[in-house]
């Protein structure tokens, strides 16, 4: 029988859009700056690099492990409200990092990151999450097949 992942495919495509989007403002900002490599100490496109970056950092764990719970039949309802959990805090996290956080000429942080922690606490809540479902899937499954 063929299966489709379609919940997971739904994530992978939203991260996907929220991917192109930073993706486009790092070049955007490389236009703006002049910069053709690295960051040439520009804050703004600092702060585009590492939006970007930091999504392509957590979003191929939570893919794996959303379709690793998909695969392990949780219900559409759980896997949803982790999915959009993990799509609106990286949402967070990004426009905070790229929109509001505001630094000095010594490069210290002098406003704004309340949004980027709120995103980051999101984050790491849905992988915490992530973990908990598989661990108690592979324990039921385990026993089930005692």
């Amino acid at each position: 029988q063929y299966v489709l992942f379609m919940i997971t495919s739904l994530y992978a495509i939203s991260i996907a859009i929220i991917l192109l989007i930073l993706t486009f403002n790092v070049i955007k900002n490389r236009n703006k700056h002049k910069v053709a490599l690295g960051n040439g100490g520009n804050k703004q496109l600092i702060q585009a690099i590492r939006a970007h970056a930091n999504l392509t950092e957590y979003a191929p764990i939570i893919l794996i492990m959303l379709f690793l719970a998909e695969y392990n039949n949780l219900p559409d309802i759980f896997l949803n409200i982790i999915g959009i959990f993990f799509i609106c805090s990286r949402i967070i996290h990004a426009y905070g990092m790229v929109k509001l956080e505001k630094y000095d000429e010594n490069n210290k942080l002098i406003s704004g990151i309340k949004l980027r922690i709120i995103g980051m606490i999101g984050t790491i809540t849905t992988i915490i999450i992530l973990i908990c479902t598989l661990l108690i899937q592979y324990i039921l499954l385990s026993i089930n097949n005692l």
